[in-house]
């Protein structure tokens, strides 16, 4: 869907509410249109074969997600929150604000509710700058929500809580946060941009701006950047039905298993196959959802558990393949059998991986096997994209008691079959 703008008959009481600013930020506030960022030119993906969402003309387009109607309206709501980030971020004095809160050693991603409670300038500003997002596109909230328009119009009306509250998916509401891949002090040039978290293509490319122009970003090209990667996205998820339990840390690594745990008697575990049960639990805009699955393991110590998850180690499933609840063949290794494996505690799940996900922004998963253990914090974009976290759960000599042996675990999102097996 291309950009319509919107000429309402309150233009002129709208924009005389922005008089309150300072005067030198009234001179450099400007309707987005006036930016440089509807380039209007084809958005290229980054690999030949893309699927069916490879032609897109502009970020806005590429970004909607018709098929899921509360991720499509997210995805509208960080278009907006993107658009004012990158604009503010034009100015000097909030450039600043914005690069000393990435560049913090704040363990989260940062909360662009708490930036502009922390900062009222920055936040008063932030504020003129979504509302003119808001005025200029006829998308969400514009058709969703009750006066819009004269909310809009309204001085004072707090545009950032407004859009921050309706940020709700599958039962939980979401923070705007933004933040970063590559970590401030290793970035090396003064280039920015500004992505929003969602693939839009089976590249598994990002749509977003650098230097004003719309672009799109693949995983690969993220991962080699020299420049800083900003990525505005939803942060940490609080049931709507109140404050569920707090997100604990986890003994996180990146997916090695320590020396003296791993192989024994030459065998290992390996997800065998899997099979997700219908559309509704397709976790991604484009063509194939990427499924990962990750081991926590403990002895005796719950509180202090190893943990593998190995987003390398996926396997695509394909829109039809979810429809037609096809039975996907995965054979990726997932840990080696561990010393004393009798003794061992298993906690194993699946989950959507989204790759546009950094270490700061990671979602959490409770281990139901035992209250002690750590939560898995694993790359999703929601809290609710896991596939089977619930029942694979035991030690690991019940589980699968024998060499060649396998254990099939199935709920409502899928089936999934775990096997032991020598090398």
């Amino acid at each position: 869907m291309k950009s319509t703008k919107l000429f309402f008959p309150f233009c002129s009481v709208f924009f005389s509410c922005l008089l309150w600013l300072t005067s030198c930020e009234k001179a450099t506030l400007s309707p987005v249109s006036e930016n440089g960022i509807r380039s209007g030119s084809p958005l290229l993906p980054s690999c030949t074969d893309c699927g069916d969402y490879c032609n897109w003309d502009s970020v806005l387009e590429a970004i909607r997600d018709p098929e899921d109607p509360q991720n499509d309206r997210i995805n509208l709501i960080l278009y907006h929150y993107s658009i004012a980030l990158k604009d503010i971020f034009a100015l000097p004095p909030y450039r600043s604000i914005v690069l000393t809160a990435l560049g913090s050693d704040h363990p989260g991603p940062i909360s662009l509710l708490e930036l502009a409670e922390s900062h009222p300038e920055f936040g008063a500003v932030f504020n003129q700058y979504l509302r003119l997002s808001i005025a200029a596109e006829d998308i969400y909230p514009h058709g969703a929500e009750a006066d819009i328009a004269a909310l809009v119009a309204t001085p004072g009306w707090d545009a950032n809580a407004y859009l921050a509250n309706k940020l709700i998916k599958a039962g939980y509401v979401y923070e705007p946060v933004i933040y970063e891949r590559t970590p401030l002090a290793e970035v090396e040039t003064e280039r920015v941009t500004f992505l929003i978290a969602q693939e839009v293509n089976d590249c598994d490319d990002v749509a977003g701006w650098r230097d004003g122009t719309e672009v799109l970003v693949s995983e690969a090209e993220a991962r080699a950047a020299t420049d800083l990667l900003v990525f505005v996205g939803p942060g940490k998820g609080q049931r709507l039905e109140g404050e569920g339990p707090a997100d604990r840390a986890s003994a996180f690594d990146d997916g090695r298993i320590p020396r003296e745990r791993r192989l024994l008697r030459g065998e290992e575990l390996i997800a065998k196959s899997g099979k997700i049960k219908g559309l509704s639990y397709r976790y991604e805009k484009s063509g194939k959802s990427e499924v990962v699955a990750f081991v926590t393991g403990w002895a005796t110590d719950p509180t202090n558990p190893w943990i593998k998850n190995n987003s390398e180690a996926q396997e695509k499933f394909s829109k039809n393949e979810i429809r037609n609840q096809t039975t996907v063949s995965i054979n990726r290794s997932l840990a080696g059998i561990i010393e004393s494996a009798a003794a061992a505690n298993l906690f194993i799940g699946f989950y959507e991986y989204d790759w546009y996900i950094s270490n700061r922004n990671l979602k959490s998963i409770a281990c139901p096997c035992n209250r002690e253990v750590p939560d898995a914090k694993l790359a999703m974009k929601f809290k609710h994209e896991w596939y089977n976290t619930d029942k694979f759960c035991g030690r690991l000599t019940t589980l699968i008691p024998v060499t060649n042996g396998s254990k099939t675990i199935d709920n409502y999102k899928g089936t999934f079959v775990i096997q032991r097996r020598n090398l």
